[in-house]
């Protein structure tokens, strides 16, 4: 179960550092390339999260039982708040281009 935390922790940390990224470069050549890397990262994301969900709720101890499920929690509220993030720069760099164009 901790495997699958600690690659839930980094696939999140992959997440923040392309977001920043396509930030950075909103409109830039290599956005679209970045795009489609964030999406299959959230993809990852979400069945590492799911799998450790599963994994969690068939744990025997209490103790950590409860305690991986806050992770649960927690990866999925910080899920959303990346995915709006996402979208809020996709919306960005589309407004961009269509500035550049113009």
């Amino acid at each position: 179960m901790n495997s699958l935390y600690n690659l839930a922790l980094r696939q999140s940390s992959s997440l923040q550092s392309d977001l920043a990224r396509l930030d950075a470069d909103a409109g830039g050549a290599s956005s679209a390339a970045l795009q489609g890397q964030l999406t299959a990262t959230f993809s990852a994301f979400l069945r590492t999260v799911d799998d450790y969900e599963g994994l969690a709720k068939r744990e025997l101890v209490q103790s950590k039982q409860e305690k991986a499920l806050e992770r649960v929690k927690k990866f999925r509220e910080e899920e959303k708040e990346l995915k709006t993030q996402f979208e809020r720069l996709k919306n960005k760099a589309k407004v961009s281009s269509w500035s550049a164009a113009g």
